[in-house]
């Protein structure tokens, strides 16, 4: 007799959850009918928004049951991929170090070069063909990347920068107590948003 895999395990499980889905559409049509107009049909709302997100709880908890022998394996698979891949990565940064490192080089000897103020046309004929030498020798799988570097905050557009989002909420926790619904403070409004939180 062949062993439960994992797999025919969760396909199981999950059927048996399929099998109890048309209460899930029953109870979602119910919340569907629901208007919410004096305290009797609020508490009705309340009460069926319960057992809605219960519901909803119920097949996370069963999704997380399922997914975990699955998310164990890959995390293994993901350690021993790392550690073999580990030793290979290094050589990969050593070996693009040396080739950067040599092109460097290369390029501060043709800044010499082309700094030297050639005295004849035989000394210049000379430092041309030192400078195409020193051109066929830079390696081809160099790419040159823009990057940046903010020198001066004040003088940077307001179009590259954004807004620290966390900082924000940080300064409104701290503050909460004396804005006002719509208060704008350094070119932000605040303002509050009604949610619903459910049990």
């Amino acid at each position: 007799m062949n062993a439960i895999t994992t797999t025919d395990r969760v396909d199981l499980e999950w059927s048996k959850l399929q099998s109890t889905k048309d209460v899930f559409i029953q109870l979602s049509e119910e919340a569907l009918q629901i208007k919410v107009t004096d305290d009797v049909s609020l508490a009705i709302a309340n009460q069926k928004l319960s057992a809605v997100n219960n519901h909803l709880k119920l097949i996370e908890e069963k999704r997380t049951e399922l997914k975990k022998p699955y998310l164990d394996a890959g995390k293994k698979v993901d350690a021993v991929a790392k550690d073999l891949s580990e030793p290979l990565n290094n050589s990969i940064q050593y070996l693009k170090n040396q080739i950067k490192e040599w092109n460097l080089e290369l390029l501060r000897r043709e800044q010499e070069l082309k700094q030297q103020a050639p005295a004849d046309s035989l000394f210049e004929d000379n430092i041309n063909h030192e400078l195409a030498m020193l051109e066929s020798q830079k390696a081809s799988n160099v790419r040159h990347n823009w990057k940046f570097d903010v020198v001066d905050l004040s003088r940077v557009p307001v179009q590259f920068l954004m807004i620290d989002e966390a900082k924000v909420r940080e300064w409104i926790k701290s503050n909460k107590e004396s804005l006002s619904d719509g208060d704008i403070i350094a070119g932000i409004k605040f303002y509050k948003e009604v949610s619903v939180v459910t049990k």
